[in-house]
């Protein structure tokens, strides 16, 4: 037993890994097993005293090593490791096996080939908005006003996508799917120039103000319903997986209101459409690994895009999501 104990203590060092059948033969019942075969350890000393004694064999195959065995043999088993002690009183060999889950794993394998319908809830989507260059030409001279009105604070304008529920369908296994849903959407659009807009107007009215505000921002707010194909390269764990989607998101006017604060005024709330767009289509795109990722949504369509009914520029968003 002394030389049992002294035996198991120079497993730990052992790195080879390879895969066989490997027959055992113990008091006379022979088993077949799937195995793991961490180490395998050969020629022992009688003594075993020695670490230099030990011989570590790496990148081998170890096949029906017991078979045929005359020599007595001591199998431990731990978990899904086995330690198989050949020689009794004088070692001659030890080693060391894990069994592999191989239920488990044919349990997982199928699973990931199942065309399952999945969910997903409340997913964010958070970034800044921009506005896309217009060409000067072909502007009247209201539309010309309305351009070097709007002017961004890019670095507080921000737009937030709140995804309350996700419905992912497989199309070829998991590794495409097709994956649709409704959320919120939240643009806040914040003004470097003191400008106004005019409520329960049939146009859009912007007014240059004298106040000098400390806070100028619109806020309107979308009902929204993505139709996205998403591929990804490990389906069998969507956490380690790289991930892209690409697809459009429909938006629908839920309403609008602008807030400014200054000195002189104090705060000032005003709700309406404000001529906003009712409704808009965005191309959106998404990459990422896991269920982190970035985003990008532009809005193509002229008619649809801007932020409001009249002739304006074009925002766009981008930031990181968690939609996947």
């Amino acid at each position: 037993m002394k030389h049992i104990l002294i035996s198991l203590a120079l497993i730990n060092g052992v790195t080879a890994y390879a895969q066989n059948t490997v027959q055992v033969k113990s008091s006379g019942i022979q088993k077949t097993k799937k195995v793991r075969v961490i180490a395998k350890e050969e020629k022992c000393s009688a003594t075993c005293k020695d670490y230099a004694d030990w011989h570590t064999t790496t990148d081998t195959i170890l096949v029906d090593t017991l078979k045929g065995a005359k020599t007595d043999t001591t199998e431990l088993k731990i978990g899904n490791t086995r330690v198989i002690i050949i020689g009794e009183p004088k070692i001659e060999r030890i080693e060391r096996i894990e069994e592999e889950d191989i239920a488990g794993r044919k349990q997982e394998e199928e699973n990931a080939k199942k065309a399952k319908v999945a969910y997903d809830f409340f997913d964010i989507d958070f970034g800044f908005l921009g506005m896309m260059p217009m060409a000067d030409g072909g502007l009247s001279a209201n539309d010309r006003i309305i351009k070097s009105q709007l002017e961004l604070d890019r670095a507080k304008s921000t737009y937030v996508g709140i995804h309350i529920v996700n419905v992912t369908i497989p199309v070829i296994k998991n590794y495409m799917q097709l994956s649709t849903g409704v959320g919120l959407e939240y643009n806040n659009y914040r003004f470097t120039k003191n400008i106004s807009f005019v409520p329960e107007r049939d146009s859009l009215a912007i007014i240059n103000d004298t106040i000098d505000f400390q806070k100028n921002k619109l806020l309107t707010r979308y009902l929204i319903a993505p139709l996205m194909l998403q591929f990804q390269t490990n389906p069998r764990q969507p956490k380690r997986s790289f991930k892209l989607a690409v697809g459009a998101e429909f938006g629908y006017l839920l309403g609008a209101k602008t807030k400014q604060i200054s000195k002189e005024r104090g705060k000032e709330t005003y709700k309406d459409d404000f001529n906003a767009a009712p409704l808009h289509i965005a191309l959106v795109g998404r990459i990422g690994y896991g269920n982190i990722g970035v985003f990008a949504k532009y809005y193509p369509d002229p008619e649809t895009a801007t932020i409001f009914k009249d002739k304006s520029p074009t925002p766009i968003a981008f930031g990181i999501t968690t939609r996947f």
